[in-house]
């Protein structure tokens, strides 16, 4: 429909509206009215004020067209957002250009492996499952780098933490699978309903979870809950109609890392149920939580700490309500803790308890990352470098001490959480604190791979975590004098580091180099001290501040592929020590 005066009156000029619930989006040349877009799964366009579409303006794009900028001062300069990325074109549409060196990926989930690097998988929105690695041995995290698990729309990854090469995936609406990524072989799976019975519902998210406790059982939810101990093979139903209406579906599972029987579900219009024989019997909690109406239930996280506890988060944005919703109970869901605390307006989509500290949770919003210090009675903003944008999903490394985010647009992200997760209140509120260092693999360097990057390459480059060891401290005032040395297990000083006196959060990095006194012979001779490179061990951390000593252990280990290479090089830095405002998240 056109109007001329203003919205008092309609013309219609054509029925062209693709899928409207999804799309819905118009856009008028500003230079040239006579030229119209509509955006839908193709891009239509037309060049006689809408009397006539052709539905090829987005030939050479991903399909489903959301975003379209048109140049105020030239028409035929468009930038266009999609499911697929983000394209240029300077001539109407007739040709477009693939910016693809932005991470703008659209994930639903994240998970991670037990290899030496780590690697992330996790499902995007229309762009199928992928992995990719947590850290480049060849300097910078390329697309290249990373392996197509399957296609479709990409949700749920699992991975088996006995074997590495089995890799779980998920489809909309429940198609589930499972890949052998040394032998490629693949093996789908989704239960049918008895023969004469109602299809089974699945969400467009279905969730799925592989057990704790036996990674050949996995756990998958849609109108019921469903339990396959043969790798999703054999996937049986094990719980009553979990839904409170004929249209409902799952949308969140969780097994008690404790205790095998304890099992948790929640679907998308607001019913919760718990079993603690294995399915045997299921007790439906919903109602005592205490929300204004049903909400979509976004995540439960059954605790590690306690049998009877767990976390519940809902997201309320899809009944017009934006307040954010976090509640934890400790007695198996017969009553229910909020735990908003001081958190602003914003949906809440996921809470993952810190698998190290009971008291450490992490939160994804809407907008943000939070995490909390004291189970949930305060909140604190750690986006740090992190972008505005939805956060869905965490995935926690075992040993790694990283925390790993899968956004909605801004694709994954890794931050060191070692300093975090030992910040109680004794250590905050110390004059001086010394954080314990994650161990640290003193990788292999291998051979750059692909195209030469530099300026105008066009290519997408990951970033690498920052090499050697990162020293964290705080101080709640400024000290007179400060200083970071480590010592070999001898007590030997082999690094002298600087260490700002300013109070607050500080990172000082060790590169793994260490100095080498020169012989008797070699100072005759004129020569000097030279840097070698630190051997793996056990090494010191000593920061001196104000002439007190604390002091944390370093564990050194070889790179387990090559335990007997030699280490001859270690980047530079720009500086020794940097806010964690700065350091913050790392992009993969």
């Amino acid at each position: 429909y056109k109007s001329t005066d203003g919205g008092e009156s309609w013309t219609r000029v054509n029925s062209v509206n693709p899928r409207p619930m999804y799309f819905s989006q118009i856009r008028v040349d500003p230079t040239d009215d006579k030229y119209l877009y509509v955006l839908g799964i193709n891009l239509y366009r037309s060049a006689d004020g809408g009397k006539t579409f052709k539905d090829d303006g987005g030939n050479g794009v991903h399909p489903d067209q959301h975003a379209l900028w048109i140049d105020p001062r030239d028409g035929r300069h468009m930038l266009v957002g999609c499911d697929g990325g983000f394209y240029a074109t300077y001539d109407r549409m007739d040709h477009w250009d693939f910016l693809n060196q932005m991470a703008i990926g659209q994930f639903y989930s994240v998970c991670v492996d037990s290899r030496q690097p780590y690697r992330v998988y996790g499902g995007l929105q229309d762009n199928g499952s992928w992995g990719g690695p947590s850290r480049s041995l060849s300097g910078a995290m390329l697309n290249e780098d990373w392996i197509s698990v399957f296609g479709g729309d990409g949700f749920v990854c699992q991975v088996d933490q006995t074997d590495p090469d089995i890799v779980y995936f998920e489809m909309q609406d429940g198609g589930m699978g499972r890949r052998n990524l040394k032998t490629g072989q693949i093996a789908l799976f989704r239960p049918n309903a008895p023969k004469g019975q109602p299809p089974y519902r699945f969400n467009w998210n279905t969730p799925f979870i592989l057990s704790h406790h036996n990674s050949h059982i996995l756990y998958a939810g849609g109108n019921y809950v469903f339990r396959s101990v043969e790798q999703g093979n054999d996937l049986r139903v094990i719980s009553p109609e979990i839904t409170r209406t004929k249209r409902g579906s799952a949308t969140a599972l969780s097994e008690s890392p404790r205790n095998p029987d304890i099992v948790w579900a929640g679907t998308d219009d607001g019913a919760l149920w718990v079993t603690r024989d294995g399915g045997v019997k299921w007790t439906n909690i919903a109602d005592k939580v205490g929300l204004p109406s049903p909400r979509y239930v976004a995540s439960i996280e059954a605790s590690r700490y306690a049998d009877g506890r767990a976390y519940v988060v809902f997201d309320g944005h899809r009944s017009n309500d934006d307040e954010p919703y976090v509640f934890v109970t400790e007695n198996y869901g017969e009553t229910w803790k909020p735990l908003r605390a001081n958190l602003p307006t914003g949906s809440t989509r996921v809470l993952r308890e810190d698998i190290e500290n009971e008291k450490l949770l992490y939160l994804g919003t809407e907008f943000s990352v939070y995490a909390s210090l004291d189970r949930g009675e305060s909140w604190t903003k750690i986006n740090n470098n992190l972008p505005t944008v939805a956060v869905l999903d965490f995935a926690q490394h075992p040993t790694a001490g990283e925390l790993t985010a899968a956004t909605h647009g801004r694709s994954l992200w890794i931050l060191d959480v070692a300093a975090l997760r030992q910040m109680t209140a004794d250590a905050v509120k110390a004059k001086a604190f010394l954080y314990k260092p994650n161990d640290v693999i003193r990788w292999r360097s291998e051979p750059a791979h692909g195209p030469q990057i530099g300026p105008g390459s066009r290519r997408f480059v990951g970033e690498n975590p920052r090499f050697g060891v990162q020293i964290m401290y705080s101080l709640t005032a400024k000290a007179s004098k400060t200083h970071i040395k480590v010592q070999d297990y001898a007590g030997r000083t082999v690094r002298e580091l600087e260490a700002s006196p300013e109070p607050g959060l500080h990172r000082v990095e060790w590169n793994l180099m260490m100095e080498e006194q020169p012989s008797l012979l070699t100072v005759a001779a004129g020569g000097r001290k030279k840097d070698v490179p630190a051997p793996a061990g056990m090494y010191r951390i000593v920061l001196t501040v104000d002439g007190d000593e604390y002091k944390q252990g370093l564990k050194v280990e070889a790179d387990p592929t090559t335990p007997n290479a030699v280490f001859t090089d270690a980047p530079e830095t720009d500086d020794d020590d940097q806010p964690m405002e700065r350091a913050g998240w790392i992009d993969d």
